[in-house]
């Protein structure tokens, strides 16, 4: 269409869906340095880019738009698990940058967040990791010890040989709260895999010790095994311990704790029933000494990474925790 003077008015392309999506996540950003958002179509390719690219990736917004994920994140099939879980998930980039990346479907693709951590982020990350890491390598020692006196007979009296099971125990209880601290400085997140729940039970079961309820307490699992689901086994396994734990302190003057599986439409939900006549009512979190517990906060957490939930609730006789993982439709 010409104008007055005669000459061509070019109109400007109007920009892209996918391009729209990255300016409009990067807005509540303005202002951070260490933040940039992408737009990337079904292809995996970048569509739009937005905020502190430069600092993030080392290139500029038009320096990215039109190149495939696979040239700036060593896994970018990690991107796939952060759409799905809709949760904040640590990837790294190409050179071993950890970034952490929030993530979300939008029309003709996904849209992502993608901060880099700073410096006190990292160091601290780095400390609790090694932290737990040195405190366990000498825990293992002690348990080693106190298992090989059990097995071998070396104490020769009831009395003594029921308090290495009690001190057993309790180095388990202990092991559980080092795994914590170190879930609580983990950066890189396992990729889910398909596995059984009903296995993971059992495993929590045996991770707790000997008698771990004592004499009082009993303990149910799942009987038979259903379908797998999509799930970190190492970290679920850590969270169904200490709701067991949580269980077991509710009911702890004698009762029952029960561990059920449950695959609802789009979740999984695992569920620990503690009802006895005594039993304690949890709130949001155990409160011990005005304190919510590592223990829960780390359930709490691994619900969280899986973009799922943890539930607390009163039962008549008892109370409940109910871990809530969201699961992928069915796969070929």
């Amino acid at each position: 269409m010409a104008n007055r003077l005669g000459n061509v008015a070019m109109r400007k392309a109007a920009p892209s869906p996918l391009a729209v999506a990255a300016v409009a996540a990067a807005r509540p950003l303005a202002g951070l340095t260490q933040a940039a958002t992408l737009a990337w179509d079904e292809e995996w390719v970048v569509r739009g880019a937005a905020g502190a690219c430069p600092a993030v990736f080392g290139k500029t917004a038009n320096e990215l738009r039109g190149r495939p994920l696979g040239e700036f994140f060593e896994r970018p099939e990690s991107l796939a698990d952060a759409i799905h879980f809709g949760t904040a998930r640590p990837v790294k980039l190409h050179g071993g940058i950890l970034v952490r990346l929030e993530a979300g479907p939008c029309p003709g693709g996904a849209v992502g967040i993608i901060r880099r951590q700073t410096g006190d982020e990292l160091d601290l990350t780095r400390l609790v990791s090694a932290l737990g890491h040195e405190m366990r390598n000498a825990f293992a020692s002690v348990l080693l010890a106190v298992q090989s006196l059990t097995r071998n007979g070396e104490v020769a009296s009831e009395r003594g040989r029921r308090r290495l099971v009690v001190a057993e125990r309790e180095l388990r209880r202990i092991e559980c709260v080092l795994r914590g601290l170190q879930e609580v400085g983990r950066a890189p997140v396992g990729r889910p895999i398909d596995a059984s729940p009903e296995r993971l039970v059992a495993d929590a079961f045996t991770s707790l010790g000997p008698e771990p309820g004592g004499p009082r307490v009993e303990l149910v699992a799942p009987e038979a095994e259903g379908e797998p689901a999509f799930l970190d086994p190492a970290r679920v396994r850590l969270a169904l311990e200490e709701m067991i734990r949580h269980g077991i302190r509710a009911v702890a003057s004698g009762g029952r704790v029960e561990v059920s599986v449950e695959r609802r439409p789009g979740e999984l939900a695992l569920v620990v029933t503690a009802t006895g006549p005594d039993a304690v009512q949890p709130s949001s979190g155990v409160e011990v000494e005005g304190g919510k517990t590592l223990g829960l906060a780390v359930a709490e957490g691994v619900a969280r990474a899986h973009g799922g939930h943890l539930e607390s609730e009163g039962v008549e006789g008892g109370c409940r925790l109910t871990l809530v993982l969201p699961q992928r439709a069915a796969r070929n």
